[in-house]
């Protein structure tokens, strides 16, 4: 039972933020409905605050701040920590890896921020390292390249690849995919 609400059904297994990212695409929705002329009368779901925004918003600075109640039925959540990996552990992991185009895609990864699918996708002329960026055909924008922040350690890492893979006789053009795999005969990596 939640003791907050007395309602059973609502925390049976899930976490609070899941809770209040639901009640909140259901208000959503239900205003939506309510806009168009669709929709019920009356939301299901309790409003946040009477004015439907964060109470804290449009606080003025000068007046002292004032804690104000959960909306009815949303959860507290723990503050969290950002999640990091610890140096230690990411130089086993680099250790680990056997040459250097794993590291430099590991690199790219943790660097970038990219999917693996974007980072897979480049070729060798979406690699920018003056700039310290590459670009990556990113998932919604219909094949259109957007620019990724990247690590100059990463780019130093995909200089020593290049050169690995210029050194088994294999040189891309601008043109062709960056990452290939390493057992002849050599194809793109997917």
């Amino acid at each position: 039972m939640n003791p907050r609400t007395g309602n059973a059904h609502l925390s049976a297994g899930y976490a609070p933020a899941t809770l209040n990212h639901a009640l909140s695409v259901l208000a959503s929705f239900y205003e939506f409905q309510q806009s168009c002329g669709l929709g019920p009368v009356v939301s299901p779901v309790p409003p946040q605050s009477r004015t439907g925004r964060r109470l804290e918003a449009h606080h003025n600075p000068l007046e002292p701040f004032r804690l104000h109640r959960r909306g009815a039925l949303r959860q507290k959540q723990p503050d969290r920590q950002p999640r990091a990996v610890p140096d230690d552990v990411l130089d086993e992991v680099f250790a680990s890896l056997g040459c250097y185009r794993d590291r430099a895609l590991v690199s790219m990864f943790l660097s970038s921020g990219a999917r693996a699918a974007e980072v897979l996708g480049m070729t060798v002329g979406d690699a920018h390292p003056g700039d310290g960026r590459i670009w990556v055909c990113t998932k919604g924008l219909g094949g259109v390249k957007q620019a990724c922040p990247a690590s100059p350690e990463a780019f130093a890492w995909l200089v020593l690849y290049l050169g690995e893979l210029a050194d088994d006789g294999h040189r891309p053009g601008p043109d062709e995919p960056l990452w290939w795999t390493r057992r002849h005969p050599l194809r793109p990596l997917t």
